[in-house]
């Protein structure tokens, strides 16, 4: 499936100048930021700062959503008791979840949406905003490694009885953020070629 075009070097490199104390004055333009993003799992002890937090989540609030329903939520668990229930529900963060500063639970309100021909729009509208917020945590220098949430229903019970999640929300994913060790690494993670991905259609009568 890969193909030649692509060679999958695997291991690690350093992070990059994105959290580098020395660069953290100089603003990366948004490709910059979408280029050199990469999921990390060596957190520090400082816990984000809950003002930068916001700040992130109000310019995911900015998110497309269908009709500006704005049905995306968030709630911020601090490391600690409750982020290691939560971590201990989700099958990927094993030696590392519980170093984060928090643990981002992603939802979204199923009230907002109508119709049956809406069904799957949460999902797209979560993802949309959750993407929007991970971009907006690393602008300030924040890491983060999202946590799928395909799970069972009876997993997903257990996480909204823990973090009084209402009925009428959909879990989209968790997100695990926090500030990078000074020697974080990350995995390597090779793109496709973009005329893999660009592909001019051919509309049918």
């Amino acid at each position: 499936m890969n193909g030649p075009e692509l060679a999958l070097t695997g291991g690690t490199e350093t992070i990059g100048k994105q959290f580098d104390p020395a660069s953290a004055h100089l603003r990366r333009s948004f490709a910059q930021i979408a280029i050199e993003r990469s999921s990390v799992r060596n957190f520090s002890e400082c816990l984000v700062d809950d003002v930068e937090l916001a700040r992130a989540v109000e310019v995911a609030q900015a998110s497309p959503s269908v009709c500006n329903r704005q049905a995306a939520r968030v709630r911020a668990v601090p490391r600690g008791t409750a982020a290691n229930r939560v971590l201990s529900l989700q099958n990927g963060n094993s030696g590392f979840g519980q170093t984060a500063s928090h643990v981002l639970i992603i939802t979204c309100d199923l009230r907002a949406f109508l119709t049956a021909g809406e069904r799957n729009q949460a999902y797209i509208d979560g993802g949309l905003f959750a993407m929007t917020l991970i971009y907006a945590l690393e602008e300030q220098g924040i890491a983060s490694c999202c946590l799928n949430w395909s799970t069972v229903s009876s997993q997903d019970a257990k996480l909204r009885r823990a973090a009084q999640i209402h009925d009428s929300e959909v879990v989209i994913m968790l997100i695990a953020i926090g500030y990078p060790t000074s020697e974080a690494v990350v995995t390597k993670s090779p793109k496709l070629p973009t005329h893999r991905v660009l592909i001019e259609a051919e509309i049918a009568n």
